[in-house]
């Protein structure tokens, strides 16, 4: 694991895999052989992580359909944000106090959130599962986002909110 400058926020503009775990520092692993690893590259800019590939090498994601896998730990998260074909899971429970989430073009997320609020916003054919537990939950679904939340446990007070 590569340690990183801490952040509040993900954003992804490539094809891969992320596992997000917690942890008391911020850190970031590219799962797969020296030669494709060098595809990604990864930076901290004003609190916010940035994942992508390389502009000489998202030619050969596309044609070998490939999807690097990434191992991500945080401290404290406030957004994600996916802009490609890019998938997102936490295996265990993230503790955060307000979470958004942007997803667009076929990514998915599956996340399981202890949080005060979650709003999720959901763009072309983009997917999301939440579980866990929140007082607030938003949800914007727009072009066939797709929404699972039947494991999200959410307060009456405020109301659930659903636009579609």
């Amino acid at each position: 694991m590569n340690s990183l400058t801490p952040f509040h926020t993900i954003r992804i503009l490539t094809r891969c895999e992320v596992s997000l775990h917690q942890d008391s520092s911020c850190a970031i692993h590219v799962d797969e052989p020296d030669d494709i690893a060098e595809w990604i590259d990864h930076h901290v800019e004003n609190g916010e992580l940035i994942i992508q590939t390389k502009p000489m090498h998202y030619g050969f994601l596309l044609l070998h359909d490939s999807y690097p896998k990434i191992q991500l730990t945080c401290t404290h998260l406030n957004g994600i944000q996916l802009f490609d074909r890019a998938n997102i899971t936490s295996p265990e429970r993230l503790r955060v106090e307000k979470l958004g989430v942007i997803i667009r073009q076929d990514g998915t997320v599956e996340l399981n959130v202890d949080a005060l609020r979650v709003d999720c916003t959901i763009l072309k054919r983009g997917h999301i599962k939440v579980a866990g537990e929140t007082i607030e939950a938003f949800l914007y679904a727009y072009r066939d986002g797709w929404y699972d939340g039947a494991s999200l446990q959410a307060s009456t007070y405020p109301p659930y909110e659903l636009h579609v």
